[in-house]
């Protein structure tokens, strides 16, 4: 027999022997313990009680692989999702199960445009809603801030100057400086626009410069900022002249990919594994005129895959669909976020 023939034949053993209990027993009686997404471990036996959880930290789109020599009680909660990452899994088992799953990324809503003001921002394929657009003038310039996908618009500034365009923390709402030489519009930064006077006493809102932080007030009203992950959009600020508009929500969440293969008995009874999606978060409300921010898109679900012996009772297996984010009220209110998709089950003897 050939050296490759032997090793061929070692290949096989070990796929079938394993789980082989390598890692010990896992018992959780009470609390929580972490496990971080994407591991490979090799358990004697598993145990988790009723109230006592084991959680999956981290964002992958990898599986998490357990696999379980003796018996695996699950009394307790397993939670597999908070997850940032999508995409194609696929990998193989070290008892040579191929796992492929896939965790998609829905779009968030579009932001709404304010009273005679620009476009808003689209909604966005990364899953955020787009922010809103501030208020503007009829017939005149300037109008309200461009909404972004990261931020809501500014309000109108005064003669000659346009709201500040949305960004991570939305635009400020801005005036003139002194002479009315100098535009005040806020950069396309990663934080809020600046608080800019006009020489004549009017102030411009300086827009949420952190995740979901609301728009300034002042004269002209500051656009919200876009919410993070499954977080609501900031507001637009109240400005007593023009006003501003609400920033998109952000993403949900998703859920995770999980393998468990059990040698001894399964017994899921009162147990739980959950990988579901969180909703998106809700989008920034625009004042009376300014545009509300867009919805975020709802988490996908993740994928439960299990493989086990003859004595096998079912746990429940949370794979629900998240809904995506409400867009906010304004002048014209943000449209909602995409649903995410549902997660799925795979489980079979061996």
């Amino acid at each position: 027999m050939s050296i490759k023939s032997l090793q061929r034949g070692a290949a096989a053993i070990a796929r079938v022997s394993w789980p082989r209990g390598l890692d010990g027993a896992l018992t959780i009686a009470s609390g929580n313990v972490n496990l971080t997404a994407g591991s490979i471990k090799d358990y004697l036996s598993v145990t988790i009680a009723s109230g006592a959880t084991l959680t999956i930290t981290g964002s992958s789109k990898d599986f998490t692989i357990l696999g379980c020599k003796g018996d695996f009680t699950l009394e307790g909660t397993i939670i597999c999702k908070t997850n940032e990452t999508v995409g194609v899994a696929s990998q193989t088992a070290p008892d040579g199960t191929a796992l492929s799953a896939t965790i998609t990324q829905k779009s968030g809503g579009a932001g709404g445009v304010g009273l005679s003001g620009k476009a808003a921002g689209a909604g966005n394929a990364g899953g955020w809603g787009g922010g809103g657009s501030g208020e503007g003038r009829t017939m005149m310039t300037p109008s309200g801030g461009l909404g972004s996908t990261s931020g809501g618009g500014g309000g109108a500034g005064s003669t000659g100057v346009n709201g500040g365009a949305g960004n991570v923390g939305g635009g400020g709402g801005v005036g003139t400086v002194d002479s009315f030489m100098v535009a005040g519009n806020n950069a396309s930064g990663t934080t809020g626009g600046a608080r800019k006077g006009d020489g004549h006493g009017a102030y411009g809102g300086a827009g949420g410069d952190a995740y979901g932080q609301n728009g300034g007030d002042d004269d002209y009203g500051g656009g919200g900022a876009r919410g993070y992950w499954s977080q609501d959009g900031g507001a637009g600020g109240a400005g007593a002249v023009k006003e501003g508009a609400g920033g998109g929500g952000g993403q949900g969440y998703h859920g995770k990919n999980i393998y468990i293969r059990v040698k001894g008995v399964f017994d899921g009874t009162d147990g739980e594994i959950d990988v579901s999606g969180e909703p998106g978060g809700v989008g920034g409300s625009g004042q009376t005129n300014g545009g509300g921010g867009g919805g975020g898109a709802g988490g996908s679900g993740g994928n439960i895959v299990i493989r086990h012996g003859a004595s096998y009772t079912a746990a429940t297996y949370t794979i629900a669909v998240a809904d995506g984010g409400v867009g906010g009220a304004g002048y014209a209110a943000g449209s909602d976020g995409t649903d995410g998709d549902i997660g799925t089950t795979d489980i079979a003897a061996f």
